[in-house]
């Protein structure tokens, strides 16, 4: 069986305004097979035409499908910062799914340019003979992240439909 990837999905608010923000998210791999390893790769970014520098404060939040399984403290950050020092909490949802949250992240984007922190979330997937226990396969598989703001100035703000959206990349596990 194979887990086939889809193309980079990226998600974009802020169009107009001063500040604009985006998120994208990605396999390192086109496909893999049951049982073998993947990495998710996921950007937020923060642009501005302001004369001076703009920050967000926030969380990243990634959502695992069921059947991919992450191991605690393995994620790596482009800051060069570690899981732990972002309160890392991992919280098996009720459909099998898992939410990883890693907390208090600022990025900033000098005046008239841009910043972004991007993070690595090395996975693997389960075996073939649990995956087909859900369900036939060929089917989906959906991995959601989003960046929290934590700002309340931009939380219900009129300019920044991204905050809080979420970025799904679906990738699809067939059949040999």
């Amino acid at each position: 069986s194979a887990v086939g990837a889809t193309t980079p999905y990226s998600v974009s608010g802020g169009s107009g305004c001063t500040t604009s923000r985006s998120i994208q998210k990605s396999p390192d791999i086109g496909t893999i097979s049951a049982g073998s390893q993947l990495t998710w790769n996921a950007t937020y970014s923060l642009s501005t035409s302001y004369r001076h520098a703009q920050s967000d404060h926030g969380d990243l939040v990634d959502t695992l499908p069921a059947g991919f399984v992450y191991t605690p403290g393995t994620a790596t950050f482009s800051d060069g910062s570690t899981p732990g020092s972002h309160n890392e909490t991992i919280v098996v949802l009720p459909d099998g799914s898992t939410q990883i949250t890693w907390s208090n992240f600022t990025v900033t984007a000098p005046a008239q340019s841009s910043g972004s922190i991007s993070v690595s979330i090395p996975t693997r997937t389960v075996a073939e003979a649990t995956l087909t226990a859900t369900g036939p396969l060929p089917r989906g598989f959906v991995n959601r992240i989003g960046f929290r703001s934590t700002d309340a100035a931009i939380i219900g703000g009129t300019c920044d439909s991204l905050v809080n959206a979420i970025c799904d990349t679906v990738h699809k596990l067939a059949s040999d």
